[in-house]
């Protein structure tokens, strides 16, 4: 892969900050189904669920998982993480 090219994203962005020379890509739109999982618990300040989904334009739903849950979903809830992902593969076969 050349310096400035991706396979996955559009071109890289370059930024020079002297020393520094950065590429970053934008992200792409996901257009797979997806659900997204935030434990309850996780005590970090982050953006609302509403905020993501203009990222997603296949199927998307986005659960808090309730509990006492934090950031490892598949240990500390894995019935509640199993259920997602069995939910999930559902989108496909009821689209």
């Amino acid at each position: 892969m050349r310096n400035g090219t991706s396979t996955s994203f559009s071109a890289l962005k370059q930024i020079d900050a002297g020393l520094l020379n950065v590429g970053y890509a934008e992200a792409a739109v996901i257009t797979m189904p997806t659900m997204t999982l935030q434990g309850d618990a996780i005590g970090a300040p982050h953006l609302e669920a509403s905020a993501s989904a203009s990222k997603f334009s296949g199927r998307y739903a986005h659960r808090v998982i309730e509990g006492g849950v934090r950031h490892n979903l598949p240990q500390e809830a894995p019935g509640d993480f199993a259920q997602a992902i069995v939910d999930v593969d559902a989108y496909e076969t009821s689209a």
